[in-house]
């Protein structure tokens, strides 16, 4: 249960900046920051699955577990991206 908890925990933690990037990149960039989104919510899952299991090292060890991070660059270079396009 402490690590369905602690799982659920890390994705509280990097949604907000996941949000507040979707935003500024989608603006600039609304198919690549749709389709990264969808990336990291199935890569949130996968993770949180592995997590679950109580083995540190299942977090990353399905499909998709590591594309987390992926996306959310994906989603950081949209936005920085879409800031230097206004500027």
């Amino acid at each position: 249960f402490n690590c369905v908890q602690r799982a659920h925990q890390h994705a509280i933690e990097t949604h907000a900046s996941f949000v507040v990037l979707s935003v500024i990149g989608g603006w600039g960039h609304p198919l690549l920051v749709s389709l990264s989104g969808l990336l990291w919510i199935f890569a949130r899952l996968d993770w949180a699955w592995g997590y679950a299991t109580g083995e540190p090292s299942a977090r990353y060890g399905g499909k998709f577990g590591f594309h987390i991070w992926s996306s959310l660059l994906l989603i950081v270079a949209a936005a920085v991206s879409t800031g230097v396009q206004l500027l």
